[in-house]
């Protein structure tokens, strides 16, 4: 158990209480006195001629009036409080400092401390008006704002913010008239001090808040109304590609008013603390972090908008050698960015990176021999693209992939294949390219037929259809040609045929073909169906028996 409470604490604690309670008695009265003459004093203003307009104002500010008198008593209650819990645990009697508070008063000239006393009194009537006004414009702004069409999935939004405002408002000006007032009485310059300091962190936090809040839907509100925009500034036309940056711009923009109100308000604390300098640069590395971020966007729309065609022009090799182009650019100027901010970084932090720069050739020699897959990636990326080995939209084979080419990175080539699987082949490990989409590719299909059938109808036949599909597909080049029989099996003769198509649409070509063949040798009753050879062996010897060919001629 710990030690037994001395007769001296409980007495100087019930000594404190009583003062207490007196203090609070005293409270309750001068706010009852201030109340009711500020009530009179408001009245009589309202009742002029100017103050018709502001209709329910009396009835407001009667509202205002007792809500903030409930504020302010258990405001000054709640101190008186603390105070005298603080002076009983410091051992020091309450009674002491009330009698040298009083004292101090008898010096007092009665008719300054009434002068004072009035000047209060006013500070809390303007600060009353200033506020029934304030309420009453941002109501009329709030109903206003709703009614505008345009803006209709804003309205639920803007009028938290005007909530928030409202909040605010209320908080401000009364923080203020209460600085105001203990300026009349001069209190001594700590007491100031203090007081504003702590006034600064009371309002701090919801200005950030609704600064924020204002952000975001500011933020929200350009990139829905960036074509409307366009029309007045053309930067706004822009903003419309990078709405992906949304969230991040709002993240930023958040972060970037905390820190900067804290810092702001750690300046008033004490302007050379250590903390004052550290939130000076975190807002300078949030700014930093996202104008990168910008940059690196804006510079891609333009280079992409630059290089890159529409989609019906999109079809020549100088258009997909560009869209090649683009992507290496992209690379090398979003590395270069990013290396521009991490140097600014460094410098914002107190790092000179000049010994680090200069380093960076023995790193690199150092990196080289330890990442020589990594620099043939490199190395392979740059000569397939200077050397025009395919581009992007090529249909190509390669490192065992078959499929498009969708992008030729600085290190690596991605080509999705046409299961929609998307291959990401290192630069490196490409030796050998078979392309599709250079001036014309071969659409071969091999059809099988009996013995039985006549060799001259399923060439007559197959090349009808070529000359039909010819005609039906502007794809194909030259019509389809039979170049005879292609192989003996056991039971079937191979047919080979070519079709000669433009770049990449072999396959699709094929595909019209063998359904089109098909079709016409069911028309024509022609045997198509692939047999099977069963081969019978007789005795020990199991001799296979050869099976019978019939003539071709028969």
């Amino acid at each position: 158990m710990g030690p037994p409470i001395s007769d001296g604490i409980v007495h100087l604690a019930v000594t404190n209480g009583i003062v207490f309670v007196i203090e609070l008695f005293s409270v309750l009265l001068l706010f009852a006195i201030g109340a009711g003459v500020m009530a009179r004093g408001v009245r009589k203003i309202l009742a002029l001629p100017f103050a018709a307009r502001f209709t329910g104002a009396a009835e407001a500010f009667e509202r205002q009036r007792k809500r903030g008198s409930r504020i302010g008593v258990v405001l000054l209650g709640g101190l008186l409080f603390v105070g005298n819990v603080t002076l009983t645990l410091l051992d020091m009697d309450s009674r002491e400092i009330a009698q040298a508070g009083l004292l101090r008063l008898q010096s007092v000239d009665p008719v300054a401390a009434i002068v004072g006393i009035a000047k209060v009194v006013a500070l809390i009537v303007v600060g009353v008006v200033i506020n029934v006004v304030g309420q009453r414009l941002l109501n009329l702004a709030d109903r206003r704002v709703c009614v505008i069409d345009q803006i209709e999935k804003y309205h639920s939004r803007i009028s938290d913010v005007i909530h928030r405002v409202r909040q605010l408002l209320r908080y401000t000006i009364t923080i203020g008239v209460l600085l105001l007032a203990t300026t009349v009485f001069t209190p001594p310059a700590s007491v100031r001090t203090y007081g504003w300091i702590l006034a600064s962190g009371i309002v701090a936090l919801p200005v950030g808040l609704l600064l924020a809040r204002i952000a975001h839907v500011v933020v929200d509100a350009l990139y829905d109304f960036s074509d409307l925009l366009a029309t007045v500034l053309t930067p706004f036309q822009y903003i419309k590609h990078m709405e992906h940056l949304a969230p991040l711009t709002k993240r930023c923009i958040e972060y970037f008013i905390y820190v900067g109100i804290s810092s702001w308000f750690l300046r008033q604390v004490n302007p050379d603390l250590w903390l004052t300098n550290l939130a000076d640069i975190a807002a300078q590395l949030i700014a930093i972090f996202f104008i990168s971020r910008v940059v690196v966007e804006v510079l891609t729309f333009l280079i992409n908008s630059f290089f890159l065609p529409d989609a019906d022009e999109a079809g020549d090799r100088g258009d997909r050698s560009r869209q090649t182009l683009a992507p290496l650019i992209v690379s090398l100027l979003r590395y270069t960015v990013y290396f521009a901010a991490i140097v600014m970084t460094m410098g914002r932090i107190g790092i000179d990176p000049t010994p680090l720069l200069a380093g960076a050739g023995i790193l690199g020699v150092t990196v080289g021999l330890g990442a020589q897959k990594l620099v043939s990636d490199l190395a392979s990326g740059f000569f397939i693209f200077f050397e025009g080995m395919f581009f992007v939209g090529d249909y190509i084979e390669c490192a065992d992939v078959e499929g498009y080419v969708e992008e030729v990175g600085v290190r690596i080539t991605k080509v999705r294949d046409r299961g929609g699987v998307l291959h990401a082949i290192p630069n490196g490990e490409i030796r050998v390219v078979s392309s599709h989409s250079r001036e014309y590719v071969n659409a071969i299909v091999s059809v099988t037929v009996g013995y039985e059938v006549d060799v001259r109808q399923v060439t007559e036949i197959i090349e009808a259809v070529g000359q039909d599909v010819h005609q039906d597909r502007d794809d194909i080049l030259v019509a389809t040609k039979v170049y005879g029989v292609e192989d003996f099996e056991e039971a079937d003769v191979i047919f080979h045929t070519v079709t000669r198509v433009k770049p990449a649409c072999d396959y699709e070509v094929r595909l019209v073909l063998r359904q089109q063949i098909k079709q016409a040798f069911d028309d024509a009753n022609i045997d198509y169906e692939p047999r099977q050879v069963i081969h019978i062996t007789h005795g020990s010897n199991r001799e296979h028996q050869p099976p019978v060919i019939p003539s071709v001629d028969s």
